[in-house]
């Protein structure tokens, strides 16, 4: 897909690829108790998907703010005890399903998410309406997943990446919740208990604050008939539940009026943003630099997130071209755009350099990020981004599971499971005008932040001071046991990359074994 991709007019590209991903209907449908469903049949593989999105994510936790009670939510309802399923049991079903589920916390949002095979869907629907519906919550499985959350946060100070993402928010919004992270905060995580739980599951899991989807190879009409007994209404709590008498749910499956969550509005920007932190052991400095920008709803989300592609995607790109092969002084520059359903949203350049290199760098990045306020965009620069973006979001889009995620975070996001057909008519329509327009409004000193991650004095003195070598060639050579090697030094980060590569791949699989390269990748780094 990709080589048409880049070959086509943009326009026609776009078309070409909203007809590949939206061949067959999808249609979002309400449930009586109110749960939002996208039940979408996809027979090019014999899986399915299955994903619950919980409109639950640490802004929404109101008095439980800064615990991060959302993201503890997630340990406990995944893989954890139900009124009708011990934990034993539950593992025994993941496993016959294939062990491919695992979940997620966001600022926003939770998420459940099972990938199986097809004729198993039936399975994957019932174990996730059973951790929405029954879960129960035992104490010796909430103390031992706290002690997990407590040892995660722990693992997370030390994390550059980790601390770097936490202090942009800190730094950015003030009286936005998004400022809080999604962890929580160690002294008020450990606050929480088993109670804090119940009223939180009473209050948030409720169908009309979820949406369901299911993609794969079965009958659609079939499977949301499933998905209707699945999580059909409780009329009474702990009477049989409709054509399985021997179903008893402790918890009536009933909409209720949530709590009017009120998220404050960030007071505009009034001046140009600063935090440095220090910490001992780096190699080098990480840096973001950011501008407040808009939410989804807005007509600007399209030209920003063009103008980002323009900037940092491709070794031609105006901040790659410029700073990493031109001057060399980072290791990596990269930006992008998040434009979120909320009133949140962030326009964030961000990558690794040497610490005697930092102000250069923040020189050349707002040098960059000015002109595209001054002057427009090349036509070439404009197509060559467009181009890629679509490849982009096309290609991420391959599987079943890629295609219930898009369609989970289209409704979560636009309320549209097919807000991709607009967003990719809204890239392809993007001009340079619309770029050149959009950037002043956003890129302007008193809307800048800057968030800096820096090695301790004596990590900055020792980098500063260490051996450098300007020799950037590649060295080839051969193992005794003829293994090639490439290898190139890069004196702008003291830093190894290492990658192994081998001959492969669907063109040299044998007669019968489909996927057994796929398979062979995923297992060598999970056997001893």
């Amino acid at each position: 897909m990709l080589f048409p991709v880049r070959s086509l007019p943009i326009v026609a590209c776009v078309l070409l690829c909203m007809s590949a991903m939206w061949a067959r209907p999808q249609e979002l449908q309400i449930l009586p108790n109110g749960m939002q469903v996208v039940v979408h049949a996809n027979h090019d593989a014999p899986v399915a998907a299955v994903r619950v999105y919980v409109r639950t994510g640490s802004m929404y936790e109101q008095e439980y703010l800064g615990a991060g009670i959302s993201h503890l939510f997630e340990h406990l309802i995944n893989g954890g005890t139900t009124t009708t399923r011990s934990e034993t049991e539950i593992n025994d079903l993941l496993d016959r399903l294939g062990g491919a589920n695992n979940a997620y916390t966001t600022k926003a949002h939770t998420c459940y998410h099972i990938t199986t095979s097809a004729h198993m869907v039936h399975d994957a629907i019932d174990l996730l309406a059973d951790w929405m519906i029954n879960s129960k919550f035992p104490q010796d499985e909430f103390d031992r997943e706290m002690g997990i959350v407590i040892e995660e946060l722990k693992k997370g100070r030390e994390e550059p990446r980790r601390i770097i993402y936490q202090a942009l928010y800190d730094t950015v919004f003030d009286k936005h919740p998004v400022h809080y992270p999604t962890i929580g905060y160690e002294n008020q995580v450990r606050q929480i208990t088993r109670e804090d739980i119940l009223v939180y599951y009473e209050r948030m899991y409720v169908p009309n604050n979820m949406v369901l989807v299911v993609t794969g190879d079965f009958d659609r009409d079939e499977v949301f008939r499933h998905v209707e007994r699945a999580f059909r209404q409780i009329p009474e709590p702990g009477k049989p539940a409709g054509d399985d008498p021997g179903a008893v749910q402790e918890r009536p499956f009933l909409p209720h009026g949530l709590p009017a969550i009120a998220l404050p509005a960030e007071p505009p920007q009034m001046g140009r943003r600063f935090r440095e932190i220090r910490q001992d052991g780096l190699g080098g400095t990480y840096f973001r630099i950011a501008f407040r920008t808009v939410p989804i709803s807005h007509a600007d989300l399209y030209p920003l997130d063009v103008l980002s592609y323009v900037l940092s995607r491709g070794r031609s790109s105006r901040l790659v071209k410029k700073l990493q092969e031109d001057l060399a002084i980072v290791s990596s520059i990269s930006s992008y755009s998040h434009t979120p359903e909320y009133d949140a949203g962030v326009f964030v350049i961000y990558g690794n350099c040497r610490d005697e290199n930092v102000d250069h760098v923040i020189a050349a990045v707002l040098e960059e990020i000015y002109r595209a306020a001054a002057e427009p965009v090349t036509a070439d620069e404009l197509a060559k981004a467009k181009r890629l973006k679509v490849a982009d979001d096309i290609l991420g889009n391959q599987t079943v599971s890629d295609e219930a995620a898009d369609i989970g975070m289209n409704i979560l996001m636009a309320g549209n499971p097919k807000f991709s057909d607009v967003y990719l008519k809204g890239i392809a329509n993007v001009t340079a005008a619309d770029i050149l327009a959009a950037a002043p409004r956003y890129f302007f000193e008193d809307n800048l932040s800057i968030v800096l991650l820096r090695p301790g004095q004596d990590a900055a003195t020792v980098a500063a001071t260490g051996q450098q070598s300007a020799d950037s060639s590649i060295l080839k050579s051969f193992l005794p046991n003829g293994l090639r090697l490439l290898s190139k030094k890069n004196p702008n980060q003291p830093l190894v990359n290492l990658r192994v590569l081998f001959l492969g791949g669907v063109r040299l699989e044998p007669a019968g074994k489909a996927g057994v390269s796929n398979l062979t990748a995923e297992l060598l780094t999970r056997g001893t």
